[in-house]
């Protein structure tokens, strides 16, 4: 997670929750539940 700050729609778009994302990881280990970053891709593809 590149960016330090997380912002999230929850549920329906007329609101915007922002969570730093050491937050995010403490309440994901919170509810019990693991995590793991993944990569990725930007959706640029090389011609060729």
């Amino acid at each position: 997670m590149a960016h330090p700050l997380l912002c999230m729609h929850p549920l329906i778009s007329n609101t915007t929750v922002a969570i730093s994302r050491m937050d995010m990881v403490r309440y994901i280990k919170a509810c019990g539940n693991e995590y793991k970053y993944i990569t990725v891709d930007d959706g640029e593809r090389e011609e060729g």
